[in-house]
């Protein structure tokens, strides 16, 4: 049998952390190690990770918040210098609804001898539709009933939430960037799995339970744009979409700048010409100057 490390970042997660350890601590498969990084928490997230009196649980409380991303680098860090074999990761308002989940997705993953295998993710307020887009014969879906008609979506996969990565693939790519905080290193990180050529799909006969995030984005015109009502999450999510631009080794510089300039003009038309919005806009410009350059400090300020 194979251990099992799961990992967890958690930043105040009192209402839900402990909703996410009882369904992991009672899965029908074994799981060796539960760790977590908690970011610093202001309520009583780690008090309610203690109670659980559990040797499997290994709580780490980082000193200051790193975000997501430096909370998931911390636990991948440890996970890979760990003796299991599979690391499973989740967020912390996540969380699998079976009691079978682990045993299911160990299954298929030995099936097909996948390398990484995710979960469907699965809106928690409204479990007829997905938290996330899939793409399955060649078109965008939020349906569940559309998205299960098939078992595999083959080289796609949805960090983090109900994800097994088998722990060769960590030791080869590394960890999550820390420096990305929030919003964007799971799609860096995917990146990395893809272009290293690893064996990925989406398990749709998996759940996993998260808060959606198809409302972030918008179509006009059959183009789609990313916009998120909260300040912070955009000038993060903005920010890094551009800081991955200028970390791709794969295009010319030339090619960047053409990125560049097509993406500014894009979002200079969709804040100021269809939002009527100059705040947002500002705030947008901003991040993805700031992305660009390189500057990666978070430092938030508005």
């Amino acid at each position: 049998m194979k251990k099992i490390a799961v990992v967890i970042t958690t930043f105040n997660s009192s209402k839900y952390i402990g909703r996410l350890i009882e369904k992991l601590l009672c899965q029908s498969y074994p799981i060796d190690k539960i760790i977590i990084a908690d970011n610093n928490s202001s309520d009583n997230t780690c008090d309610i990770i203690q109670e659980f009196q559990n040797n499997k649980i290994h709580l780490h409380q980082l000193n200051a918040n790193l975000g997501g991303a430096g909370g998931f680098a911390k636990c991948f860090e440890i996970a890979k210098n760990s003796d299991c074999d599979y690391i499973v990761s989740f967020d912390d308002d996540a969380y699998p609804p079976s009691d079978d989940f682990i045993r299911d997705m160990v299954a298929i993953k030995e099936q097909y001898n996948y390398d990484v295998i995710s979960a469907l993710v699965v809106d928690s307020d409204n479990h007829a539709l997905s938290a996330y887009e899939y793409k399955v014969g060649g078109n965008k879906s939020t349906k569940i009933d559309d998205i299960q008609q098939v078992l595999l979506i083959d080289n796609d996969i949805k960090l983090f939430n109900g994800v097994l990565f088998d722990k060769k693939v960590v030791e080869k790519i590394g960890i999550p960037r820390a420096e990305f905080f929030i919003r964007g290193d799971e799609q860096e990180y995917k990146t990395r799995i893809l272009n290293a050529g690893f064996k990925t799909a989406v398990f749709t006969k998996a759940i996993v339970y998260h808060p959606t995030s198809v409302n972030e984005y918008i179509y006009i015109k059959g183009k789609r744009y990313h916009h998120l009502d909260s300040p912070f999450k955009l000038f993060y999510s903005t920010r890094n979409q551009a800081y991955m631009l200028r970390l791709r080794t794969d295009i010319s510089t030339v090619k960047k700048s053409k990125i560049a300039v097509k993406h500014f003009w894009r979002y200079s038309w969709f804040y100021l010409v269809y939002k009527k919005d100059i705040k947002n806009y500002y705030l947008w410009l901003k991040a993805f100057i700031f992305g660009l350059m390189g500057h990666m400090n978070n430092d938030f300020r508005g």
